[in-house]
């Protein structure tokens, strides 16, 4: 009977009123206790004590809700930021600080930027961030009006050009100018990550690539800048 009653329980779908948003708090667990490879449909449904198909009333893939899930991750960027913006002077260390605070959180949890940033087209980007700020208000921490302005963007290619339109309002860069930072600076970091991402180094190793990175993206942006 025992047996019948398990069968039962496994066929039919079973719901307990799961949100979205509990599906995206159990996932982002997950993924900071075991790693983002440990998370499953299964196991999701499981912990939260429903039918695996339940998951799908409110995404259309686990993929999308490792995206939900990942975006968590962001808030240690907001808050880098927010942060690290008190002893930025002008639109020089704004550029570059903001490069520094990027690369120093997403080179340490690469495979939540690679999910992020790199699977989904900009407009699919920017309704899945609209749709999760919707729920998660508490995450968009930041105090200036730039800030918010920039991470309006989807993908980070975009939030770079408002940064290097800002230049471009200061009078230190021209606009053809912006644009080649824009893509310069853009394919380094992308170049970058991926790297981190092909070779997981050690983390002496990848202090060492952000070092790196960072000389690079402050070499591009003195040479193409003008005072």
């Amino acid at each position: 009977m025992a047996k019948d009653r398990k069968n039962k329980h496994d066929q039919e779908p079973y719901f307990k009123g799961i949100s979205k948003k509990n599906y995206i708090q159990k996932t982002y667990e997950i993924i900071q206790r075991d790693g983002i490879g440990k998370v499953s449909i299964r196991r999701l449904a499981d912990e939260l004590g429903c039918s695996s198909a339940n998951l799908y009333h409110h995404f259309s893939s686990l993929q999308e809700l490792l995206f939900y899930s990942e975006c968590r991750t962001l808030r240690v960027y907001i808050d880098a930021i927010s942060e690290a913006e008190k002893q930025w002077k002008g639109a020089r260390d704004i550029y570059i600080g903001i490069w520094d605070c990027y690369s120093k959180v997403s080179f340490q949890y690469p495979d939540a930027w690679d999910i992020i940033f790199f699977r989904y087209d900009s407009e699919q980007m920017r309704s899945l961030f609209h749709d999760y700020y919707s729920m998660f208000e508490e995450d968009l921490r930041v105090t200036s009006s730039y800030f918010v302005e920039m991470l309006e963007e989807p993908g980070y290619m975009e939030r770079d050009m408002k940064m290097c339109q800002m230049c471009v309002r200061a009078g230190i860069l021209t606009e053809e100018n912006a644009i080649l930072l824009n893509r310069q600076s853009c394919m380094l970091y992308k170049g970058y990550l991926k790297t981190i991402l092909d070779l997981e180094p050690a983390e002496e190793e990848k202090d060492k690539l952000r070092k790196m990175f960072m000389d690079d993206i402050c070499s591009v942006f003195y040479h193409l800048i003008h005072d």
